[in-house]
């Protein structure tokens, strides 16, 4: 990967200023100091993404999609961190450092080269032949399944030809060695045979990977052969588990979900019919890579699997994936069709915009499953049914979420939410799910008890430091229901980071933490009234004391840019570049009267030593010199802390 130092990457970010490079992907409106539209991430309608010319800066408060310019080209054109200085380099007339590889990178990365070349080129003789007159074969396949000439083009459909051997004279012709075309994938070389093509009198489906790239092929036979289907194996540019055939086109979507098919037939025509949210997993089971790469771009996937015995198999076996990887998870119904395909020439797409809307949510869709392997009318399978699905419920974290399939549960089977719940609670005990729950409960409360205990008397500058802590979220929530037609459930989701099915209620302390880290960076002089009593190792381990960090090292140098601190963060987790993107946009300006401003900003401060020495006392040794002498020198500022004058602007 190349390597550029700050100072280049700085220079390339000033010269592409962040209003101009998303102007050109999202209609924007200046309102006040912010410019204002409606989110390239997510659908919606009424704006809620903003874009801070002076920070440098966008954020959503409708999904909490954030960054700088950078981010945005990231998560907009699913391009590296690398990839993206090199776009945005290119937009300014900057020249990049030829970059130094070691020799065996530079073998690696010219042998990937090669490998794109000669897949792209296989895709030209494929299409090529289609359109002769050796393609009437494949096209008249096409024609049949009623594809029309611009979605054939669309997905670049072609035919191998009837000659077992044409696509290797074809390459051959252009210069490539034998090595590197076996290694492709594409060509076999044996004894008995010669070299020849792996695929062949097949019509072709290419593969691309989220960036538009041919890295692989599928082909379906013509006429008798097998297999019927016939994908490229794995090579060095392609990973079955991590692919997923349309997501180049579906990724453009502005559809808030994603549709998760099984076949190439399937995606086509479901694109073809206006559904351009459909992706495929190349006929392969689902796998936790794929799961990764949608959670990229949703947060709900609609299961549209073939409706026989295998498909049902295929769903229930990805339905956890997807839940693990935090997507919310939804079943349409194909009944009375085998798949996407024949419901689309048979029912057609109004009937399956319907569908949608009826999908069956994913949990009750796994016990009406598990109700199949029961005789219902048998009172002892009845109830082991019953263990069944309490056990599954009793597996869900939240309280409010189990109560809420209790309910359902009783509702669709006639029975008591009480009954089910007692069950519920039955299962849990004697999986010992409970005892973890408690024992995780009275750990969390107990992390904040010296809080408690050592409250100021001054309950009223707590009551601002908690109003000043929550101004970002009520924002949030404001923007988000003034949208009564918004889908809020991808936008919760969104929030919560990717991995994390559910986010524990957000505790005061990073409140506080987020309203400091803005406070700094808008008011450089707060900076000099923190400094003498604050340090980052004060702040939550991860991703605020990685901010903190960056904070103190550039008010250091004369002045915070948010812009520059999210350049640390691009190759990290999203759910931490969507954090990162929020301490930067939380609202300081809701207490308009200095006195107010001054005792809340005291009481933040107070707040997060107090925190910071509860954590350190809880990990020192209370017979260590040293450790004691720590704790009395935090203790005499904590008390200078309570006094300190604050002159706020």
């Amino acid at each position: 990967m190349p390597y550029y130092s700050d100072e280049l990457i700085d220079q390339v970010r000033e010269a592409n200023d962040i209003v101009d490079v998303i102007g050109q992907y999202v209609g924007l409106k200046k309102t006040g100091s912010a410019y204002v539209g409606l989110c390239p991430f997510h659908n919606e309608k009424t704006g809620s993404f903003h874009v801070n010319r002076g920070k440098q800066f966008y954020h959503c408060f409708g999904c909490g999609a954030g960054g700088n310019v950078f981010t945005f080209l990231m998560n907009y054109e699913n391009m590296t961190f690398p990839e993206a200085v090199k776009t945005l380099a290119d937009r300014a007339g900057i020249a990049l450092p030829e970059h130094r590889m070691s020799k065996e990178d530079r073998a690696r990365a010219d042998k990937r080269s090669r490998l794109l070349e000669i897949n792209r080129e296989a895709a030209k003789f494929y299409f090529a032949v289609l359109r002769g007159k050796d393609g009437a074969t494949a096209m008249n396949y096409f024609r049949d399944r009623q594809l029309t000439e611009e979605t054939m083009q669309k997905w670049g459909l072609g035919y191998t030809g009837s000659h077992s051997n044409a696509l290797y004279r074809y390459l051959k012709g252009k210069g490539y060695e034998d090595r590197d075309l076996v290694d492709s994938g594409l060509i076999a070389i044996s004894e008995r045979r010669g070299a020849h093509d792996k695929f062949w009198n097949r019509a072709m489906f290419p593969i691309m990977d989220a960036g538009g790239r041919v890295i692989a092929f599928g082909g379906r036979v013509m006429g008798e052969g097998e297999p019927k289907y016939l994908n490229s194996p794995e090579t060095m540019i392609f990973n079955k588990s991590r692919t997923l055939f349309g997501l180049f086109l579906a990724k453009r979507t502005r559809r808030p979900q994603m549709i998760l098919c099984e076949g190439y037939m399937d995606v086509i025509s479901m694109h073809q019919n206006g559904f351009d949210n459909t992706v495929a997993s190349l006929g392969t089971a689902l796998t936790e890579g794929h799961a990764q790469m949608l959670k990229r771009y949703t947060r709900q996937v609609y299961l549209s699997y073939d409706s026989d015995p295998a498909g049902i198999r295929a769903a229930l076996r990805a339905i956890p994936l997807l839940k693990d990887a935090g997507i919310s998870c939804k079943i349409i119904n194909m009944q009375p069709c085998k798949d996407p395909d024949e419901f689309m020439k048979k029912l057609g797409p109004d009937a399956y915009e319907e569908r949608i809307k009826e999908a069956e949510n994913s949990f009750m869709f796994t016990i009406r499953m598990l109700e199949r392997d029961y005789q219902m009318d048998d009172p002892e399978s009845n109830t082991e049914f019953f263990r069944q699905v309490a056990l599954r419920i009793s597996r869900f974290p939240e309280e409010i979420e189990r109560g809420n399939y209790i309910q359902a549960v009783a509702d669709r089977y006639h029975r008591s939410a009480e009954s089910i719940r007692q069950m519920v609670v039955h299962m849990a005990s004697q999986e010992g799910i409970l005892a973890r729950r408690k024992s995780a409960d009275k750990a969390d409360k107990g992390a904040f008890s010296l809080n408690r205990s050592q409250r100021n008397p001054d309950e009223d500058a707590f009551a601002m430091a908690d109003a000043y802590a929550r101004a970002q979220d009520e924002t949030e929530a404001a923007y988000r229901g003034s949208d009564p037609g918004m889908d809020l459930s991808p936008a919760r989701a969104a929030r919560k980071g990717p991995g994390q099915r559910s986010q524990p209620r957000e505790t005061g302390m990073r409140q506080s933490q987020r309203l400091l880290l803005t406070w700094i960076t808008e008011d450089p002089e707060i900076y000099r009234v923190v400094k003498p009593y604050l340090e980052p190792m004060d702040f939550e381990e991860g991703v605020y004391r990685d901010v903190a960090e960056e904070v103190w090292s550039q008010s250091e140098q004369g002045g915070v840019n948010p812009a520059r601190i999210m350049d640390h963060f691009q190759e990290g987790d999203e759910g931490v570049q969507r954090e990162v993107a929020r301490i930067f946009n939380t609202t300081v300006g809701r207490l308009t009267e200095r006195t107010d401003r001054i005792k809340a900003l005291r009481e933040t401060l107070l707040r997060i030593k107090r925190a910071a020495m509860e954590r350190k006392r809880r990990k020192g040794n209370a017979v260590d010199p040293d450790f004691l002498t720590e704790m009395i020198r935090d203790k005499k500022k904590l008390q200078e802390l309570e006094h300190i004058s604050i002159d706020l602007k």
